[in-house]
Order: structure tokens, then C-alpha cells, then sequence
């Protein structure tokens, strides 16, 4: 996905972080650690995508899902059909369009997609629909949000899932300012100076195009809430009781600490925290602070080269 450096007026493409791990094949030589680092990752990708398919009720059709939200399908018509009536698809049509490998970078989400309405990637939606379908096997409390949400792929997902499996009692709340991150204010948090993200058209993603993306989907419903505004402005009022699962995707150092000291009181036992960002230097020194500062100690589970995640036990 997305980094940057902290002294430096630019940010870096994900392609370019890729390529210092060596994940797409070009012209560098990879070193042998950095083979086993990706050679470790893709298994970790394959052992949870089979977990999910053995485990998961509705394995095919997710896994369908899964690769329409990345746009990681050819087949075009198959794709303009599920959109006008995804009932429509035979079995033998949804578990075909899935049985091409996807490549690296569609596994780890290392660029931005002009049509996918994600760019977290696969190994990342394989996490969410785990931590969802634990959260809906154990009767955890509570809704499910994601705070910072591009296009919106990984929480039409989420409402996906839970219209699967007829959950009636949850919300999906889908937070963003929908007009791109906001400036940095160094002065108050030295941790975001340098980050140039509010300067970058391809994050700047409207309200309506992101409900509509819902409603192509299927999934714009009463179940789905949005709550606009910049998290710093939002999280303190967010309508929110419980939380079953919260999802972090805000990156800046003073966003993912305004998410975390609002909202982490109101994850249920047996509820996961997903950190998008974790590998921007920001992100992850405000959820090690706060971590450290509120005494956490369930470990932290390294999903890929950019996220993490834990479950709340207590």
C-alpha cells in the first residue's frame, strides 16, 4: 500500500516498498532473506486462504467476492453479472472464476488499482473475513467499523458477510472524512510532519461514490452507517456502543491515536483490532504507545509486511 519518509517531501509509491522486499520480479537481485520473507508471507497467504475455504459456510461465494473487490477477475461478463444478479452465477461458475493463482502483488495489495474497490489486498480481506466469521462463530457483541476506508471494499465486505449469514443485530460503520486525509499539524504531533498524504488525489474518494460501490454490491442497507468527518472530529460523538471488530486504516500518527483512544474501550472480549498501516513509522509508534500506556498484552500477530492484529482476551 502506502509509505513515506518522515524528512523527505514525497511519498513513496507501494510499488517502490515492494521492490525493496523484492516481492515483483524486475531487474533487483533478491538477497536470501528476502526470499524467505516472501516466501514466508505467500505461505501464511495460502495456509489462511485454505483455512477460510475449509472452515468458512460460504467459502466459494466469498472467495468470489473477494476478487471482484480487487478487480483480480478476467472474466468481464461473469463480473457484469453478479453485479445485475449475483443469484444468477451457477456453483460451477463461482468456484471456476477463482482457480487463477493471483500474483504477488494482488495478494499484498502493492499498488493502486484504478477499478478494484480495495487496495488492501488479498491476504488482508482472507484476515477480515476470518476475524469476522470468528466474531459471528463465538456471539462476540458489538458492530464492526473501519476508520479511513478509500472505496470502501473492505467494509462492503464486511456487510457482505454478515447478509450471509443473516446477522440482523450489527451495523458496519464506514468512517472517513470522504474527501482525503487531512493536514498534518506537526505542532501537536511531530510524529505526522513530513506526511504529504492530504496532497494525494487517488486517497481523495466522495461519500456518494462510496455508497453507490455499496449499493453495486448489494449491501447499502439500514446495517450500514457513515460517519463523515475527519476521525479527529468524529471519534469522540461516533454512534457507537460496542464494537466487535475495529479496523484501522487512518495511517497518520494523530489519526490512528484519536481511533485507539476513543474507540479500543468499546472492543468486546474475543474482538480484533486490525492496524492496515502498521509498517508507516507513525502508525505503528501510536499503536506501540498505546499499547504500552494501557497495559495490552495480547501479541501482536503480523498479518503481512504492512499490517498487524490482536484479539482482545480481556
Amino acid at each position: 500500500m502506502k509509505n513515506l519518509t518522515r524528512n523527505k517531501s514525497r511519498i513513496l509509491h507501494p510499488r517502490e516498498v515492494m521492490r525493496n522486499l523484492s516481492i515483483e520480479k524486475n531487474e533487483y537481485r533478491r538477497t536470501k532473506k528476502e526470499e524467505e520473507i516472501i516466501k514466508k508471507y505467500l505461505n501464511d497467504y495460502k495456509s489462511l486462504h485454505d483455512y477460510n475455504k475449509t472452515n468458512s459456510k460460504f467459502s466459494d461465494y466469498f472467495n468470489l467476492c473477494k476478487r471482484i473487490l480487487t478487480d483480480t477477475i478476467s472474466d468481464e461478463l461473469l463480473c457484469r453479472r453478479f453485479f445485475q444478479d449475483p443469484n444468477s452465477l451457477t456453483d460451477f461458475e463461482i468456484i471456476n472464476s477463482t482457480n487463477e493463482n493471483p500474483s504477488a502483488k494482488s495478494i499484498f495489495g502493492t499498488f493502486w488499482p484504478k477499478r478494484a474497490h480495495t487496495m488492501i489486498g488479498l491476504m488482508r480481506l482472507e484476515n477480515l473475513q476470518f476475524c469476522v466469521e470468528e466474531i459471528i462463530k463465538n456471539n462476540v457483541q458489538g458492530d464492526l467499523i473501519e476508520t479511513g476506508v478509500w472505496r470502501g471494499g473492505a467494509t462492503i465486505f464486511m456487510r457482505i458477510i454478515l447478509k450471509k449469514y443473516e446477522i440482523l443485530d450489527k451495523i458496519v460503520h464506514v468512517a472517513d472524512s470522504f474527501e482525503g486525509f487531512p493536514q498534518p499539524n506537526p505542532e501537536m504531533f511531530p510524529e505526522d510532519s513530513g506526511v504529504i498524504l492530504h496532497n494525494i488525489q487517488e486517497l481523495k474518494v466522495g461519500l456518494n461514490e462510496v455508497k453507490n460501490n455499496f449499493k453495486m454490491y448489494g449491501v447499502l442497507d439500514s446495517q450500514v452507517q457513515f460517519i463523515k468527518g475527519f476521525l479527529e472530529n468524529t471519534m469522540k460523538t461516533a454512534p457507537i456502543e460496542k464494537l466487535s471488530l475495529l479496523r484501522l486504516d487512518s495511517d497518520m500518527f494523530s489519526s490512528t491515536l484519536t481511533v485507539l483512544e476513543n474507540l479500543y474501550d468499546k472492543l468486546s472480549s474475543g474482538g480484533y483490532l486490525i492496524v492496515d498501516d502498521y509498517f508507516l513509522p507513525g502508525c505503528k509508534k501510536a499503536t506501540d504507545d498505546f499499547r504500552l500506556q494501557n497495559n495490552i498484552s495480547e501479541p501482536l500477530q503480523q498479518l503481512d509486511y504492512y499490517s498487524v492484529f490482536w484479539k482482545k482476551t480481556s
